[in-house]
């Protein structure tokens, strides 16, 4: 007799097929009508679920196409084997991914979502994109006052991976200790910072040779040496606000802007608190050190 698995069913779940690359359409219906929405309305992110390669990337943008005042950002949510095959591809065509480690896992072997999510957050670091860890970050949370020492060890190991943020779910959608999770990931990612420079953290820089992202690492690299407590810029360019964050600086980068839409998109970025303001007067950069 076959041994059989007893669970619980629950509803609007999905079927993973691993390693098996399927010809389906990248939008249903109600995604079309959803992305309608979100532009009609300046919605800042769409994320993107289970992106497979850069035409399931522009099918969103010719649907972005029909509101040209629109200027919303595209995160790709890496759910299978065949998006983790063309991370590079996709990275180029996005705004940054979120490394989906519960479809993801039932997707490939268990084994190897470890080096899958490192390769990824790499990847990002290199392209100057932002990346989200996410699922089961802090799951034991969702019924307990507490973590477990891994879950503990889970949030550090992120945070030295260089990733921009890390996400809970179920943690905070319906879980019992919401405030409290949220309390457990901001002391563990603040105390992880501080000590990352004494570890082997991530070597991966970005790979841009543009002249702001060559500014920005000569920024970083000063302010970092100096110890300065804050970089404050006063610049309408956010390119250059999200190269500094992008090069991971000690210090936290206070970024005005006088765009609420770039205020909205660098609350994703690496250290950057942006500040909004109703002008700027100068495009000046500064690091100080008496904050």
């Amino acid at each position: 007799m076959s041994r059989v698995k007893r669970g619980t069913i629950k509803n609007k779940k999905s079927i993973n097929v691993p390693n098996v690359y399927l010809k389906l359409p990248s939008l249903t219906p109600k995604d079309v009508a959803y992305i309608h929405f979100a532009a009609k309305n300046n919605v800042d992110f769409i994320i993107h679920s289970f992106v497979r390669n850069v035409q399931d990337l522009n099918d969103i943008k010719t649907i972005f196409a029909e509101h040209p005042e629109y200027k919303g950002k595209i995160l790709s949510k890496i759910e299978n084997r065949e998006g983790f095959d063309n991370i590079e591809s996709i990275l180029e065509n996005s705004d940054g991914i979120m490394v989906a480690r519960g479809d993801l896992m039932s997707e490939v072997p268990m084994e190897e979502l470890p080096y899958m999510q490192k390769k990824m957050v790499d990847a990002s670091i290199r392209k100057s994109k932002y990346c989200i860890v996410a699922t089961q970050v802090l799951k034991s949370m969702v019924n307990n006052p507490s973590p477990t020492r891994a879950e503990v060890c889970d949030i550090g190991n992120a945070v030295l991976d260089g990733t921009t943020a890390i996400s809970m779910s179920d943690e905070t959608a319906y879980g019992s200790y919401p405030v409290e999770a949220t309390s457990v990931m901001n002391r563990v990612m603040r105390y992880t910072e501080l000590k990352r420079d004494e570890l082997h953290h991530f070597s991966a820089k970005p790979e841009s040779t543009d002249a702001t992202y060559t500014f920005a690492k000569e920024v970083v690299s000063a302010a970092d040496a100096a110890g300065v407590k804050a970089i404050v810029t006063v610049s309408a360019d956010i390119n250059l606000n999200k190269a500094l964050g992008s090069y991971h600086p000690k210090a936290p980068v206070l970024a005005g802007t006088t765009s609420l839409e770039d205020f909205r998109d660098m609350m994703m970025g690496y250290a950057l608190r942006p500040v909004h303001v109703s002008s700027l007067a100068t495009k000046e950069i500064v690091a100080g050190s008496g904050l």
